[in-house]
């Protein structure tokens, strides 16, 4: 997992930045929360443009380099195992 977190990282260019990798087992799937600064060890900044849609994509592709589990999936089964409206659609829905 720390091959693949590094590998993460360099993707989306925090390599050179402070970071921490929490790994988790309270969930049926085994994960990494990454918590990172954005400032480089040299004094640059990281931008964060995209940040969601890059980090998306860089998972997408290391999921599928490693056979791991897609972790969009997961939340749609979750949603589909549970017949529930997730509480934040439901106040988002009376809103609207």
């Amino acid at each position: 997992m720390v091959k693949i977190c590094n590998e993460y990282l360099d993707k989306i260019g925090l390599d050179q930045n402070q970071f921490l990798m929490v790994r988790h087992h309270d969930t049926e799937h085994q994960h990494v929360h990454i918590i990172s600064n954005r400032i480089c060890y040299d004094g640059g900044i990281v931008s964060d443009n995209w940040c969601k849609n890059r980090t998306a994509q860089i998972c997408d592709q290391l999921e599928m380099k490693y056979g791991l589990t897609v972790a969009r999936d997961q939340g749609k089964r979750r949603q589909l195992r549970n017949d529930k409206v997730p509480l934040k659609k439901k106040i988002k829905s009376e809103i609207k």
